[in-house]
């Protein structure tokens, strides 16, 4: 009876031994920086606002322009208010003005 025991105190021993963390093994990944979240557009799509950034129908290519206070197509925006056509003109020509 004792040398049953010791025998599964034996082989228990070994079976946790087996359960130890690795010594060798792949290196822990280094952690990266990742890169800002894009710029928020704003607007939604139907939620039944009359007017503001809510009313906008982004799947129409409305977004809410601050400088004329309504949704605006950046695009036609910007072919009839001079400036480029991109996300950084319509965010530049939209912003609100400085106090």
């Amino acid at each position: 009876m004792r040398v049953r025991l010791l025998a599964l105190a034996g082989t228990a021993a070994l079976l946790l031994g087996a359960c130890a963390a690795p010594t060798d093994g792949p290196r822990p990944v280094d952690a990266i920086t990742l890169a800002p979240p894009p710029p928020r557009i704003v607007g939604a799509d139907g939620n039944g606002a009359t007017e503001g950034p809510q009313s906008c129908k982004m799947s129409a290519g409305y977004l809410w322009c601050q400088a004329v206070q309504r949704c605006e197509r950046p695009w036609e925006l910007a072919r009839d208010k001079g400036f480029p056509n991109t996300l950084e003109g319509f965010q530049a020509f939209c912003q609100p003005p400085a106090k």
